[in-house]
């Protein structure tokens, strides 16, 4: 039990035990201490449970006396053994020398019957083998384990203390503690149609000896007299039960001073042992149809099946089976063989004699009429009730018989074409509510659809394939449909989406519920991430619980955030730029659409310098901030993953290094282009699955990404060059941070999406415009035509928008901006360029006398050249005259084949990647300097 002022006092755990004051045993009693670990002395609980059983709660302030004070404590989490402790587990199972497996051989017991009921021994020190029985529940997962020690002669020797799996220690964190289950031992062996009967025993040991010689019956063993609970219950559900009841009980109880207890007529009172119990009481609770067996009327020892066996006073072969079916409070017709029975299909008339099973006033209700005639079955206290018409000597009865202690309400019908499924909310007789999302392939029979319900808690179902079906129709008719939205962002119904609702025209939250529902334009769509359906799953959409629009009080405008953005990010102008490429990629897929293409954003420069502050004030914008994709340690799956998680969103990329794998630098390559990552699928045909890249990338890192020159070019580099900063610049981020971005902007983002159609409908003639200037500007220079495309798209995004929203700067302090960056970046690309190094081999070449002049090279003053053309062709002269050059000019002549071999050789000597000739020719062909093959 947790440590909480609502819970005041526990059990003591390892702490020395004291002396029962009932039966007198030592190291029996287990003392009550409050939460301070102070013992209440005169408070605690004999773990003599069977043959004592006494037990005093705390009194007093321990204990609140008014209604409502006392919270009980957190329903616990079931969790299973890991893989490592299964395995542990399951090994035991190949060591079956403890006594107990000698003992069972001495009977004639194989040892096949023994691993099939999952018994193995532990061997331990001193030559100690261990009995282990492992406990599978009847979905064959493995829940828990026990262990005893027996002697030769099958009898437990008790100066062992037996336990199970030790339970792992709490968690403050956890709202709910986290506990290995116990289940029935045997549930793995049941018979999954239900029509065996059930022996339930006290003992592991008894339930593997007795189904050995009564194989016709199914075994469970509880663990004790009172070890049957609620939970374990779920499994008895339609079956029939005999309870097996050890011959134990019938012992003088007596108070702490050792007196005999009395009853008020002064009779005196007796312990009930297996006789009468809580798991006597409990088949009663849960309606279980069971018979209580003693095969030992006459003895109070704790006699069982299992000894009778071992003394051969054997039992007698059959065990007796109850006198009459049970079924809920329907009368049973004494002479059966003069009765014939019909379905309600083929007797359908509105009167009937009698009315059996459930209330007549309720029957007879119009809407209660007209569910029957519609449905075939009836909904009555929270059960399934189906009628069968009985026809005896002209005496028409409608006998009504419960098929489960549950309804289900149909919520909705997720369409989709990988994961389908339906959503409903399930109520027991008990009120307990749980929410389900079921598969096609659990609606399938009424066996897969039971173990589904009954997983969930105290959910019963025995219904027949007919009334399934009938069942069935009624949940597909009734069920609404949603679509499910898989990818948070853009949605192209028209609405930006997030976690709890979406934005069109205004913000749509998600229903009232708590299900996931959003309505636009009159269609339905589920949204799981924060869907109560999906509440026990958090890691699976972590990533989408933080996508979160965030609305409130007194919100600041995208005027004064943009403002504040700026001053924050001065240098260079980088908020300027990475301003416009968060909105421009609230339109990726517009820009996508036009060239097929969309540009990174490249954050370079060294620690402390601010890169990634600006990133994560950019992801602030979409919700609560996701943490970056480490580029130099994440797995490959989930860096494809990334491109595709949202849409026209933004993804961050950190740690870039050239030296990362080379084929994630590809796929950021590729990502440009907006080529995900392709995948065969495991299927007959031809078929291909690609994840699709959704979002623009911002990528950061100390190093410039020329480990290919292509992807370089493929970024607008921001450089952040400082990384000292004042104490007022430091006090103007933290004000920003605290004020602004912690409290929530997401719904800058939802504001800003509502100018999808000026920007879609402007866009491409702005792009056109800026696109011709930034050419204009540096056609003297020269200037690679995707940096300049990139940049014109950032520009084209401001010129869309100018009217609609007020920037901080005006187009011509960005142009400004933009020329300068793209000056700086267009000269760092020159120096990495693909030839670049072939240039710098040939000057290292000639300093080192390795190539010669007039042999590999030559310089000359040319005023024409005479091209080489092939044969018959006429004859091409290139004048090298021009205002620039009135006279000649300089030119280079290359042998590219006797140069080729040097180079190749010097970049294996330095480690370096070298190109093959006709790459390298290819390239050098299509170089600014080039003038002709001559």
């Amino acid at each position: 039990m947790s440590e909480s002022k609502n819970y005041p006092f526990r059990l003591e755990s390892n702490k020395k035990k004291g002396i029962c004051p009932n039966c007198g045993h030592d190291n029996k009693f287990r003392y009550y201490e409050d939460l301070s670990g102070n013992r209440l002395e005169e408070f605690g609980r004999c773990e003599r449970i069977n043959s004592c059983g006494y037990h005093v709660w705390p009194t007093g302030k321990a204990v609140p006396k008014i209604p409502g004070d006392y919270i009980p404590p957190p329903i616990p989490v079931q969790i299973y053994p890991d893989t490592h402790l299964k395995n542990k587990l399951e090994g035991y199972l190949v060591n079956q020398d403890s006594p107990l497996h000698q003992y069972c051989l001495s009977l004639g017991i194989s040892y096949g019957h023994l691993a099939k009921w999952r018994v193995g021994t532990e061997g331990r020190k001193d030559n100690e083998h261990v009995t282990v029985y492992l406990f599978i529940d009847h979905y064959q997962n493995l829940v828990n384990a026990k262990w005893f020690l027996y002697n030769s002669d099958g009898k437990r020797n008790k100066q062992f203390e037996s336990h199970s799996l030790k339970q792992p220690k709490e968690n403050p964190d956890d709202q709910a503690p986290k506990r290995y289950s116990m289940c029935l031992f045997g549930e793995h062996l049941l018979d999954p149609d239900r029509k065996r009967i059930v022996c339930l025993v006290e003992s592991e040991k008894t339930a593997v000896i007795a189904s050995w010689f009564y194989p016709e019956f199914d075994w469970l063993a509880a663990g004790s007299s009172n070890g049957l609970t609620g939970p374990k219950t779920q499994v008895l559900a339609g079956r029939t039960v005999y309870w097996l009841c050890d011959a134990d009980g019938n012992e003088i109880k007596r108070d702490e001073k050792g007196k005999v207890k009395q009853k008020a007529n002064g009779e005196v009172e007796k312990t009930y042992g297996g006789r009468r119990n809580s798991s006597i009481e409990k088949l009663k609770a849960y309606e279980i149809k069971h018979e209580i067996i003693d095969l030992y009327p006459d003895r109070t020892d704790g006699y069982d099946i299992a000894d009778g066996i071992r003394d051969q006073k054997w039992p007698r072969t059959e065990l007796p089976e109850p006198d009459k079916p049970y079924i809920a409070e329907i009368e049973e017709e004494d002479d059966a063989e003069t009765e014939t029975q019909k379905s309600v299909e083929d007797d359908f008339s509105d009167e009937w004699d009698y009315v059996q099973g459930i209330d007549r006033a309720f029957f007879y209700k119009p809407e209660t009429q007209k569910h029957f005639r519609r449905f075939g079955f009836i909904e009555f206290k929270n059960r399934y009730w189906f009628g069968t018409v009985h026809d005896k000597d002209g005496v028409r009865t409608l006998a009504f018989k419960d098929v489960s202690n549950f309804i289900i309400k149909p919520l909705l019908l997720i369409k989709s074409s990988s994961d389908p499924k339906r959503i409903y909310e399930i109520v027991n007789i008990y009120k307990e509510v749980e929410v389900k999302a079921f598969s096609p392939k659990e609606f399938a029979n009424p066996t897969s659809f039971a173990e589904q319900v009954e997983s969930l808690g105290n959910y019963n179902f025995y219904a027949t394939k007919g009334q399934y079906t009938k069942l069935k129709n009624k949940l597909y008719e009734l069920c609404l449909s949603a679509s499910e939205i898989k990818t948070l962002g853009y949605h192209p119904d028209g609405f930006y989406a997030f976690c709890n609702g979406i934005q069109n025209s205004q913000w749509v939250p998600l229903d009232k519920d708590g299900y996931g529902i959003v309505e636009h334009e009159g269609q339905r769509y589920f949204l799981p991430a924060l869907s109560k359906i999906y509440s026990s799953d958090a890691e699976d959409y972590q990533n989408q619980r933080k996508f979160l629009m965030k609305q409130i009080v007194n919100p600041i405008s995208f005027e004064d955030y943009a403002r504040r953005f700026c001053e924050v990010y001065p240098l260079n102008g980088n908020g300027r730029i990475a301003l416009l490429y968060y909105i421009t990629c609230l339109f990726r897929d517009v820009v996508y659409g036009h060239f097929r293409f969309f540009p990174h954003l490249y954050l370079f420069g060294p620690p402390q310098s601010g890169k990634s502050s600006i990133a994560w004030s950019i992801m602030y914008l979409f919700g609560d901030a996701r943490t970056p994709f480490m580029l130099n340690t994440g797995t490959s799956v989930a860096f494809y993953k990334q491109f595709a998680e949202f849409e026209n969103a933004v993804v961050w990329f950190d740690e870039y290094q050239n030296s990362i794998d080379y084929a994630r630098v590809q796929s950021l390559k590729t990502a440009y282009d907006g080529a995900g990552h392709t995948k065969s699928e495991n299927t007959k045909d031809n078929r291909n699955r690609s994840i699709p890249v959704k979002s623009g990338c911002i990528v950061s890192g100390q190093e410039l990404p020329t480990a290919d020159v292509a992807l370089f070019t493929r970024c607008i580099l921001l450089q952040f060059t400082k990384s000292d900063f004042t104490e007022d610049e430091k006090e103007l981020h933290s004000q920003f941070h605290q004020q602004i971005e912690i409290k929530g902007i997401s719904y800058l983002t939802a504001y800003l999406s509502h100018y999808r159609e000026p920007f879609s409908t402007n866009f491409l003639s702005h792009f056109d415009h800026e696109f011709s200037l930034l050419k204009q500007h540096f056609a003297k220079w020269g200037i690679d035509d995707r940096i300049a495309k990139n940049m014109a798209i950032l520009l084209s995004t401001y010129c869309c928008l100018a009217e609609h929203v007020k920037f901080p700067f005006t187009l011509e302090e960005l142009h400004k901006t933009t020329y300068s960056m793209i000056a700086t970046q267009n000269g760092l690309i020159s120096g990495s360029k693909e030839t670049s190094t072939f240039w710098k081999m040939v000057m290292f070449m000639n300093r080192s006398r390795q190539i010669k002049l007039k042999v590999d090279f030559r310089l000359d003053v040319k005023a024409f050249l005479d091209v080489d053309v092939p044969r018959g062709s006429p004859d091409v002269r290139i004048n090298l005259i021009d205002p620039e050059h009135s006279i000649a000019r300089r030119v280079l002549f290359i042998r590219l084949t006797n140069m080729h071999t040097f180079y190749q050789k010097l970049c294996r000597e330095r480690g370096e990647k070298a190109m093959d000739e006709g790459s390298l020719r290819h390239y050098l062909c299509n170089q600014k300097g080039f003038l002709a093959k001559v």
